[in-house]
């Protein structure tokens, strides 16, 4: 099983703009990119621990990217909405 079958990101659309990432084993130097529409960074950050809680910066829809060893991993869309 691949590691971005692994992934989970919940709840999904979240209303509160807060979201979880979950993983059983998290990889090496994993960090967490969350993007506009548009493709605009909006934030990275570093993922700490397998279940790990982020929070979006307003409502709308985003591309969480999800990169280990500087190489992306996977991409999921999250939704948030008030």
């Amino acid at each position: 099983v691949s590691l971005e079958e692994n992934i989970t990101l919940f709840p999904n659309p979240t209303s509160k703009r807060q979201f979880r990432c979950s993983l059983p084993n998290i990889p090496v130097n994993a960090t967490i990119h969350v993007y506009s529409p548009k493709g605009q960074l909006l934030f990275k950050e570093k993922w700490t621990s397998s279940d790990q809680l982020f929070t979006l910066p307003q409502s709308g829809l985003f591309y969480v990217a999800i990169f280990s060893n500087d190489e992306q991993v996977t991409v999921r869309k999250v939704v948030a909405i008030d």
